[in-house]
């Protein structure tokens, strides 16, 4: 019995240590929580901070915790956070991961709309559309946002887990 309780752990110890720190593709299209860095490759390159991924079945919630400001009505905090909607995914076989795009613009003032290269709603000024790229790769997760669906006009890069 021993043997038996000994052979089981190192099995599951062994099972767990082979997995890796990034989540799958199946877990990216069921949706979750993702947290992580990026930077701003545009107009503020290299300014780097936080982000939050809420991701559900259709969309996406992009979310800089320390972007928020008080620029509501009344001075009331406003959060630097925009839903984006799915448009398509595709599979990279050769790289062994799979892209995951959403279509969306953020709303924002002040240093939210710096980072996000968004006109400001100070001004009567029209959205521009952006894409969300989620590539999840064999050992990590990138974030890109970018003014074209396949991430040549970049404006934010970064890594979510």
């Amino acid at each position: 019995m021993r043997l038996f309780n000994f052979t089981a752990i190192l099995l599951i110890v062994t099972v767990f240590a082979g997995c890796q720190a990034t989540k799958s593709p199946l877990a990216v299209s069921e949706g979750g929580l993702f947290k992580g860095e990026v930077a701003q490759v545009g107009k503020m390159a290299p300014f780097a901070t936080s982000v939050e991924l809420n991701l559900s079945k259709d969309s996406l919630n992009i979310y800089f915790p320390k972007l928020d400001n008080r620029t509501g009505e009344g001075f009331a905090k406003t959060k630097c956070e925009s839903d984006f909607t799915f448009s398509g995914s595709s599979t990279n076989s050769y790289l062994k991961s799979k892209t995951f795009i959403y279509e969306g613009e953020f709303i924002a003032n002040n240093n939210c709309a710096l980072f996000v290269e968004q006109p400001s709603t100070t001004y009567d000024l029209p959205r521009l559309t952006q894409y969300a790229i989620l590539e999840v790769g064999e050992k990590e997760t990138t974030l890109t946002i970018s003014f074209d669906k396949a991430g040549e006009e970049r404006i934010i890069r970064g890594v979510v887990e």
